[in-house]
């Protein structure tokens, strides 16, 4: 059994066995332990090195959480219309577009 450290700046080891199979060939089983905080370290790391510090901001700006409660916003927004009225809608927006 060996412990190998996955990057240097967060001291994170990760467990490998080397398991016998037939016919004399091995087989390397990793587990990770890894916490959340590990894993982002590491997700961050990963993009720094493949992105570079603009496209990781990039990267990340795609996956913003927003605000509010879009479930009870929607409902101001859209008109109470029924499935019926609103296909009556598509329809005549679309013989307007010929």
């Amino acid at each position: 059994m060996e412990a190998k450290y996955l990057c240097a700046s967060c001291s994170i080891r990760i467990l490998s066995i080397n398991l016998p199979l037939p016919a004399g060939r091995g087989f390397e089983m990793t587990t990770t332990y890894l916490t959340l905080n590990e894993i982002r370290t590491i997700g961050f790391e990963a993009l720094l090195r493949e992105l570079g510090p603009a496209g990781t901001i990039r990267f990340i700006q795609q996956y913003e959480t927003g605000r509010g409660d879009y479930t009870r916003d929607y409902r101001k927004w859209l008109p109470k219309k029924s499935v019926r009225e609103i296909g009556k809608q598509i329809v005549k927006e679309r013989r307007k577009s010929k």
